[in-house]
């Protein structure tokens, strides 16, 4: 067990936004033993990301650019997926949600707030992807 602030965790390991982007992987997730999991980024409306190719390695450097450029469902798209996930499941973990902004918002903080009212009710805490 691990103490994290006021929360109780089964154990100290997370795994971050990009590995399950659209919030599909959640219940899997936390059974193979991940206590923290971070699902994203999610931007407010859907959007398909950059044109492949859009990830390019640097041998030379042992470096890997991504450029995927937030490929997203959409709040709503998310939202109907893991706002019935078990709670039971959900205990002792903590569950984030990393937050972007479309490509084509001309208001980046009025997307983050979207996202943070969309999902305050379930979410443990939020990220907000700058980048």
């Amino acid at each position: 067990k691990t103490k994290l602030l006021k929360y109780e965790l089964s154990n100290p390991i997370g795994i971050a936004a990009g590995f399950d982007k659209h919030g599909d992987a959640v219940t899997g997730l936390r059974h193979l033993g991940f206590s923290i999991v971070e699902i994203g980024s999610i931007t407010p409306e859907p959007q398909p990301g950059n044109p492949k190719p859009r990830v390019f390695r640097l041998p030379e450097d042992n470096a890997v650019i991504n450029r995927y450029g937030f490929n997203s469902e959409g709040h709503d798209g998310v939202l109907k997926k893991v706002k019935n996930l078990d709670k039971a499941l959900l205990q002792n973990g903590l569950l984030g949600i990393n937050l972007g902004k479309n490509k084509n918002s001309n208001d980046a903080v009025q997307d983050y707030i979207l996202g943070i009212n969309k999902f305050y009710d379930i979410a443990d805490y939020f990220v907000i992807n700058i980048s």
